[in-house]
């Protein structure tokens, strides 16, 4: 819809306009992300500026597939601006943004793909609901008893989990996805309409204390690296295949890291993540024997909410695993570097241990 674009491409050009350049690129990007790159082509003369210090910008990302992606995103906003980009590369990369430019037809179509709707990495709200002291056991039933109602009216319906320790005891956690927030005002919209929800609201809100709705876009890069696509499609599968994990019930711990202010922290902190979680995850105590206790189901950072948030969601047995897992981790030796890059930007770190609810998806 044009009202959503140009709110996007306003976006870009303000940050373009106000000189804030890592920020503009992210909004580039996702402009040509969610409305095609002959959009994000049209921005602004501004914008091959910023293409220009994209190295500057982007210093711990010279090395490896972030910086490559980077050239390969700006590479298809056009032949011109390819080439302005490519005389501001490092001499080493030079070769691929040489190559990416006589790909781009191809690549424009593949890339058209690429932003369907289907393929889009979307939304992701965490609802965090904590009962009233004697309520807990209550609201779950009411719950349980309407999980049906739940996934018909919001598709979207990945998790929910109740806190073991580490927070308030009362404290239920959901995860919903979205393709964007066209489709969350969509499901809103039919939720309120639907009259078995709506009794179930009505008959559930007394058992509740306190209600609170955040939104998180996928940390794609640091997924990518522990070798998951599209994080939607995998959290679903997780939820509905036949595995153990979708057949037995685990225990999950959902990691917040609060960064400093700026616009750099969000974006650094996933290039280390990237380069990191490989290592991490080789060192886990069963990877030899493709048996590995922790398993990573979700990492991403806040759109909407207490902003430079990043979160991590991963799945154990049990409470044990997953002291076990992080144990393990110390002695990899390039975990140990990202947590070295990473804690000057952490203001704070919380971690808390959840079990699935009985209607949970992801048990």
């Amino acid at each position: 819809p044009r009202p959503a674009r140009d709110a996007d491409v306003d976006r870009a050009d303000l940050f373009l306009t106000r000189r804030c350049e890592t920020a503009a690129i992210m909004a580039i990007r996702a402009c040509a992300h969610r409305w095609g790159y002959s959009v994000a082509a049209r921005l602004s003369s501004r914008s091959l500026a910023v293409a220009q210090n994209l190295s500057k910008c982007h210093p711990s990302a010279r090395n490896g597939s972030h910086y490559q992606s980077h050239v390969h995103q700006h590479a298809l906003l056009g032949e011109q601006q390819q080439r302005l980009l490519e005389t501001s590369l490092c001499p080493g990369f030079r070769g691929f943004a040489a190559a990416a430019t006589a790909n781009a037809n191809a690549a424009s179509a593949e890339s058209a793909a690429a932003v369907a709707p289907s393929a889009l990495p979307g939304l992701f709200e965490l609802r965090t609901y904590v009962a009233k002291p004697g309520a807990l056991a209550g609201y779950l039933q009411m719950c349980a008893d309407t999980a049906s109602v739940r996934r018909a009216v919001n598709p979207g319906f990945l998790g929910m989990w109740v806190c073991e320790t580490g927070a308030d005891v009362n404290e239920v956690t959901h995860m919903y996805h979205y393709d964007d927030y066209h489709d969350l005002d969509a499901t809103r919209a039919a939720m309120a309409k639907d009259p078995a929800w709506q009794n179930f609201l009505a008959t559930s809100e007394a058992a509740l204390a306190s209600q609170k709705s955040e939104m998180f876009l996928p940390a794609t890069a640091a997924l990518a690296a522990a070798g998951i696509g599209e994080a939607a499609k995998y959290m679903k599968g997780l939820a509905t295949s036949g595995d153990a994990v979708a057949t037995s019930h685990g225990v999950f711990e959902l990691r917040t890291y609060q960064l400093e202010l700026g616009y750099n922290p969000i974006p650094k902190l996933i290039g280390h993540m990237a380069e990191g979680l490989p290592s991490k995850l080789a060192s886990d105590p069963g990877a030899a024997s493709s048996d590995s206790k922790g398993r990573l189901v979700f990492m991403g950072y806040s759109d909407v909410g207490k902003l430079n948030q990043f979160v991590e969601l991963w799945r154990y047995p049990s409470f044990q695993d997953h002291i076990s897992v992080r144990e393990a981790a110390r002695s990899a030796g390039k975990w140990r570097e990202t947590i070295a890059h990473i804690a000057p930007m952490v203001q704070a770190f919380d971690t808390k241990l959840l079990r699935p609810a009985q209607c949970s998806p992801m048990t």
